[in-house]
């Protein structure tokens, strides 16, 4: 009995300093993506309706709240602390029903943010000619994609400030085309693909961490019991 408490101990506070390190990881890479403008992703940049930091602010929240979280569960684990194990798992479940929602809510409005992406990005391609951030901002995304306008080279045709011998930019060579519409829509396929095996791991490991916390509170029960 004692041998199993034990090591029920020591493997919660094992998980919940890899659990630390883990909201560490995260609050790092928002802080990062903050700062660094070069690692913010690009082709949020041609569509200004988006808020191109609160994907950083949501991923420094997340990074803060795993660190708190993880704290309650070592300290909860250290004190034999019934109460605070039992707001550690109410407060991983939280996070599992969050995780799961915003992954319904991607897949139902999957549809409508890909054509409200495509709005925003014919709003800006229009002043590609009269912005020069804009036009860098798109000058690189299609060098990097080997793409041209929203959906080929022939959207330039209707910007704004555009001389009448120029039928797209030279960053459009010799791609003009492939638009990058269809060329961003691929890559955050690739994307996601990665993004959901992470978020299958993160998941799985925040309920084997609700089921070695909801045994350890079981084992100390016990103990006082006894």
């Amino acid at each position: 009995m004692a041998s199993t408490y034990n090591f029920l101990r020591y493997l919660m506070m094992a998980f919940n300093v890899v659990f630390f390190l883990c909201g560490v990881g995260v609050l790092v890479a928002g802080i990062i993506v903050r700062v660094d403008r070069k690692d913010r992703l690009l082709y949020l940049e041609v569509c200004d309706k988006f808020d191109y930091h609160a994907a950083s602010y949501i991923t420094i929240a997340s990074g803060l709240f795993i660190i708190i979280v993880s704290g309650l569960g070592l300290i909860g684990t250290l004190r034999e602390s019934r109460s605070l194990l039992l707001s550690f798992i109410c407060c991983l479940f939280t996070l599992f029903l969050i995780e799961v929602t915003i992954g319904i809510l991607s897949a139902v409005y999957k549809t409508e943010m890909g054509n409200e992406l495509k709005v925003c990005m014919n709003g800006t391609l229009v002043e590609y000619y009269a912005d020069e951030n804009l036009r860098n901002s798109w000058d690189e995304i299609q060098v990097q994609l080997s793409c041209c306008g929203v959906n080929g080279g022939k959207d330039y045709r209707h910007a704004r400030n555009r001389q009448f011998n120029v039928t797209s930019p030279k960053s459009c060579e010799p791609n003009a085309d492939k638009g990058c519409y269809s060329a961003i829509k691929d890559k955050a396929s690739d994307d996601l693909v990665i993004l959901a095996v992470v978020a299958a791991v993160i998941t799985l490991v925040e309920l084997i961490g609700i089921a070695m916390a909801l045994w350890l509170v079981c084992k100390i029960s016990e103990k006082y019991h006894t």
